[in-house]
């Protein structure tokens, strides 16, 4: 059977369970040639999702993405690049994500696959074409998983049905981790890894297929990105103004399942990195010789920077933060719970202690409160930094970030983070706003601009 028709099939026993968007299921349009490509991990997946299917768009394909960075499928009312926590949360999710692709005639789907997605069964059966892994670090969920089953749970993506035409692609993490998901099943793979870390984890050279490696220009910078990727045939020179040093392993890890799918062009995903940007996974925005970054987590990003700094190539570090709230309504069960309330708090220790090391000025203020009492969860963070280094304590957060902004110097970095591209702001139990972190920098630059032309 081929990988379509299982698809046909599994896509009519899921429709017949479960409720589906019927606007999308009464488009007539249809493509039997969808192939899917499902990418877990760690980290990583989301940058790596956006740039294969980016540049599936720009060689001409017509490519659907389901990502926690937005969902970019053009016959539905979802918004692209706007922050979706998990893109595949139930059986209709994974529904509209297929049948949208197939009603869009769509060359390929793109599904961000979480380890809740995996244990949860919702993609059990689906024929993916390419099943690939950025990293799987075992403390990653602790809130919901041991260790063991956290990792366990990462393996058995690539526990394939024999039926299926898929082609799986490791990233190295550990050598006995790559030994174990190979023995999983008898299907094609393609190993990627870094030169350093195939010689830290001992794997020889001629095990991996995509090696990244040091060119001869400075690896990584504020302005970018610049590495070689060895194939068995050839040395690709790659740049991208994507900014971090673990960025450069999820291009490879992109470029490989483009290739492995028979869609690269060297030249065309060069043009691709120097111009990409991953709505709210370290977000560059510059202005006036300051650098300012706009992310979900800060780490290791704050330690990276103060290398920069070390150098002599940043001036100050800035840090605008802040620690959620709890008792959103929509969330699962697991995080309603006594467990989830101690973890936050353990968390938010160890970050402050990471930020204090880390950065010059905190700029403590909110993010999504839910019904916690917002002067609280305040004081908690300000007890966390008082008499430890310079922070300044704002509740709305619009203003946390426009005084970032308005203290900074040239060469400055602001590293704004905790939302990424998530619009939705929970202000409390019953106010929301809307906005995007983004939009705010945006606007103060402008006033900013303004203000310098009217002088």
């Amino acid at each position: 059977m081929s990988n379509y028709k299982k698809l046909e099939n599994k896509l009519k026993e899921l429709m017949s369970k479960y409720e589906h968007d019927e606007y999308i299921e009464s488009r007539t349009r249809k493509n039997d040639g969808l192939k899917i490509i499902g990418i877990t991990g760690s980290n990583g997946k989301t940058t790596t999702a956006m740039i294969v299917h980016e540049y599936l768009k720009r060689i001409g394909k017509t490519s659907v993405l389901f990502a926690s960075c937005g969902i970019d499928l053009e016959i539905s009312n979802y918004s692209y690049n706007n922050e979706v926590e998990i893109p595949i949360y139930n059986e209709t999710s994974l529904i509209n994500a297929i049948n949208g692709a197939i009603k869009e005639r769509a060359d390929y789907l793109i599904l961000e696959i979480n380890e809740r997605t995996i244990e949860k069964g919702y993609i059990e059966g689906i024929p993916f074409s390419i099943r690939a892994l950025t990293n799987i670090v075992p403390k990653h969920n602790t809130l919901s998983y041991t260790e063991e089953e956290y990792v366990n749970i990462k393996k058995s993506f690539f526990k394939v049905d024999d039926e299926d035409d898929c082609t799986c692609i490791y990233t190295l993490t550990e050598k006995e981790l790559l030994e174990d998901l190979i023995r999983q099943n008898n299907k094609p793979y393609k190993v990627v890894s870094s030169e350093y870390v195939a010689r830290v984890k001992g794997v020889e050279e001629a095990k991996i297929d995509y090696m990244l490696h040091q060119g001869t220009k400075e690896f990584d910078s504020l302005e970018g990105l610049n590495f070689n990727i060895k194939t068995k045939t050839k040395d690709v020179e790659c740049h991208t103004n994507l900014i971090m040093p673990f960025n450069a392993l999820n291009i490879t890890l992109a470029y490989a399942i483009l290739d492995s799918l028979g869609e690269m062009e060297d030249s065309k995903f060069n043009q691709l990195l120097e111009e990409i940007k991953i709505p709210g996974r370290d977000e560059v925005i510059r202005y006036n010789g300051r650098t300012i970054i706009i992310t979900i987590t800060c780490t290791p990003h704050l330690e990276i920077i103060k290398r920069y700094k070390e150098k002599g190539k940043v001036k100050n570090i800035r840090l605008v933060t802040g620690s959620f709230g709890k008792g959103f309504n929509s969330w699962l069960e697991e995080y309603k719970e006594e467990k989830f309330t101690k973890y936050v708090e353990e968390s938010m220790r160890w970050a402050y202690s990471y930020f204090i090391k880390n950065v010059d000025q905190i700029y403590i203020t909110t993010n999504d409160n839910a019904y916690s009492n917002i002067t609280e969860l305040l004081g908690k963070q300000k007890k966390e930094v008082e008499g430890k280094t310079t922070y300044f304590l704002i509740e709305d957060r619009k203003e946390a970030i426009k005084k970032a902004i308005e203290d900074s110097e040239r060469n400055d970095v602001i590293i704004i983070s905790g939302r990424g591209n998530r619009s939705i702001f929970c202000k409390d139990r019953r106010n929301v706003e809307i906005y995007l972190d983004r939009s705010i920098v945006e606007e103060e630059i402008i006033k900013k601009k303004e203000e310098d032309n009217a002088n």
